[in-house]
């Protein structure tokens, strides 16, 4: 768990380097990382977020097949990654490589990915005020070491013709291949290191914001309150038993040790601690009980759970908590339609990024997705 955050900031970390320098993602480079260790580490948010992605995803309108033969990834697991980077962080970025029809003399997308949004980072603006690389590298290793020339970059989405055959060029003569024949176009095809398209769900520059930022600290309280429920449960008193006996020999104590083990308890020595005491007349101090009640009280965050979970649940277009705890009375009980009303409310709330998604995944990748709500089934988590 990463503590401590700040939002995104326009500032440059390696301004010397030019148009090669990248903009921070949050004052100390991590929000991103933070925005998902907060968010999966919180029993409400992993919750929340993986219904937010379900609904922004919704239902595809055409045909599932595959659509990166090299990872064998399906459309859509394609679209729900999508989702969950827009869940998540408020923004996707895409990376596509290009396959050249000579009938039309256009390039055509292929083998898309989403890339991780905590590994990508955008360089600096140029005179037009336009950012032109993504680079992609684990920035949480770097430390303000960064060297544009040992990570991974790629170039800014531009699907034109004249744009991608001058990158495809530049690539070329960095690797050495010759232009000139069949064979070195072919080669320089597969050594373009591709485009990506920044998708953003709001106008934050240079980098969205999550959707739960709000709410990213009640996740980590949440996270805390659980891991002191484990400490109490695993290290707290938890109802054992004390037993006080008069000492004997060094066998005889090991033997009379063993047989109280076997008698208690499902996993026996687990609820009995046995201390031996000196001789006695009495015969009261010779065997005698101490009961050590458990320490362990949940109903201390009670409440403060129930507050976390609900502002939680609002950050994500306004969840509703029936969607995600599916109670009996709503489900099955004599209400049904408090279930069904639910489920339109919240198709309603996140139709938006679900229409953004649907109309920026069909334009990257020139195919007609048609996104639709999810109405006619129970989802469940």
């Amino acid at each position: 768990m990463i503590l401590g955050y700040q939002k995104p900031i326009s500032e440059l970390v390696n301004k010397r380097a030019g148009l090669n320098a990248i903009y921070k993602n949050g004052a100390n480079d991590l929000y991103p990382l933070f925005t998902q260790n907060a968010i999966l580490g919180s029993a409400t948010g992993s919750l929340a977020h993986k219904m937010h992605t379900r609904y922004i995803a919704g239902k595809l309108g055409i045909q599932d097949r595959v659509i990166n033969t090299r990872s064998e990834e399906m459309l859509s697991t394609l679209v729900q990654a999508t989702a969950a980077a827009i869940s998540m962080h408020g923004g996707y970025f895409i990376h596509v490589n290009y396959k050249y029809n000579p009938e039309t003399d256009k390039f055509e997308p292929k083998q898309p990915t989403i890339l991780d949004n905590i590994k990508c980072r955008l360089n600096a603006e140029d005179d037009r005020g336009n950012w032109s690389k993504v680079f992609y590298d684990d920035f949480t290793k770097k430390s303000g070491r960064f060297k544009p020339t040992n990570s991974n970059w790629y170039y800014r989405y531009d699907p034109s013709t004249s744009a991608i055959k001058k990158q495809i060029e530049n690539d070329a003569r960095e690797g050495g291949i010759d232009l000139s024949t069949p064979e070195g176009i072919e080669s320089a095809l597969l050594n373009f290191r591709g485009q990506v398209r920044y998708v953003k769900s709001t106008s934050d520059w240079p980098y969205t914001i999550s959707p739960a930022d709000s709410v990213l600290y009640d996740c980590v309280s949440e996270y805390f309150i659980s891991r002191y429920n484990y400490a109490q449960t695993a290290n707290g008193f938890a109802d054992k038993q004390l037993l006080f006996l008069k000492k004997g020999t060094g066998d005889e104590n090991d033997e009379i040790e063993k047989d109280i083990e076997g008698w208690v308890g499902v996993d026996n020595s687990g609820g009995v601690y046995v201390q031996f005491v000196d001789d006695t007349d009495d015969i009261e101090k010779m065997v005698k009980s101490v009961k050590l009640e458990s320490s362990f009280n949940d109903e201390m965050f009670e409440k403060t759970e129930k507050s976390l979970s609900r502002k939680i649940l609002g950050a994500f277009d306004n969840l509703p908590e029936v969607l995600v705890y599916s109670g009996d009375g709503a489900l099955f009980g004599t209400n049904p339609e408090t279930f069904e009303n639910a489920k339109k409310f919240y198709n309603e709330n996140t139709r938006y990024l679900r229409e953004l998604v649907s109309r920026t995944l069909s334009d990257t990748l020139k195919i007609d997705l048609n996104l639709t709500g999810i109405t006619d089934a129970v989802i469940s988590v």
